[in-house]
């Protein structure tokens, strides 16, 4: 191992807030393969700061801003991004909406979409800007428009749902609705569930509402859950043979979820 290698090792076990066993050997493993493919620490720590945002690893909040500012201050946009996440959540500094901004902006002139979509949340909230609705669905859609995140078409399709800083156009919802489906969203698969049963900006149907509703079910979605035993129990949609067992096996199974989602 060369002695950047050595060093920046050094770093990382410093940095990690003692994780155990398989784990802690796992991504020490994976951390030491990702050092060999750069020669510089610097490098090194900027791809470890993406790497720690991507798969969640414990490392030390501290140590975790200040790489991210230092790729940042080197010009690397996936970093700015993530100075201004830092910012934004008080991750290892005190929480400063502006300098998280600021980074932002940066980040979004390298057409960076996770800088579009938090510059979006910042405008929707009022943090660090003043509210406003077109700014927050302007950024929303260049987060969509640029990315392939499921949660940056989720949140466009809201916008159009809701008319939040753009004419209300259920049909435009229902399609970035159905690419945040594509990749499996749950909310996305449930808030398709909900446009077919009440036939918001498509054509009225209880079987695709129950298709869509059983795909965000099977992942754990507790509303998709309560709108099945509905349909089942006759109380929603117009399913022709109520099924009052399975209705109210769903109903059960959207408390459990209610109750253990309350939990955390």
């Amino acid at each position: 191992m060369q002695k950047s290698e050595r060093s920046i090792l050094l770093e990382i076990k410093k940095a990690s807030n003692l994780l155990k066993g398989e784990a802690s050997a796992k991504v020490i493993r994976g951390q030491i393969k990702l050092l060999r493919k750069y020669k510089h620490i610097a490098q090194a720590r900027a791809e470890l700061v993406i790497e720690h945002f991507q798969n969640h690893h414990d490392l030390n909040p501290e140590i975790v801003f200040s790489w991210a500012l230092e790729a940042a201050n080197r010009g690397d946009a996936r970093n700015m991004v993530n100075a201004g996440y830092c910012y934004a959540n008080g991750i290892g500094v005190k929480k400063d909406y502006k300098s998280a901004i600021k980074w932002l902006l940066k980040a979004s002139k390298a057409e960076m979409p996770e800088a579009f979509y938090n510059l979006a949340k910042h405008f929707e909230a009022g943090e660090g800007v003043v509210k406003n609705r077109k700014q927050a669905f302007h950024y929303y859609k260049l987060a969509a428009n640029k990315g392939s995140e499921p949660e940056f078409n989720l949140a466009l399709g809201w916008c159009y749902e809701n008319g939040f800083g753009v004419r209300l156009d259920l049909k435009n919802a229902v399609k970035y609705y159905r690419k945040a489906a594509k990749e499996g969203d749950e909310s996305a698969l449930s808030n398709l569930g909900l446009s077919y049963l009440y036939g918001r900006g498509v054509k009225s149907s209880t079987s695709k509402a129950i298709e869509f509703f059983s795909k965000a079910a099977q992942k754990g979605h507790s509303r998709s859950c309560e709108m099945l035993g509905l349909i089942y129990i006759g109380e929603e949609g117009a399913l022709k043979k109520i099924d009052l067992a399975k209705g109210k096996k769903f109903l059960k199974l959207a408390a459990k979820l209610n109750a253990f989602e309350a939990q955390l």
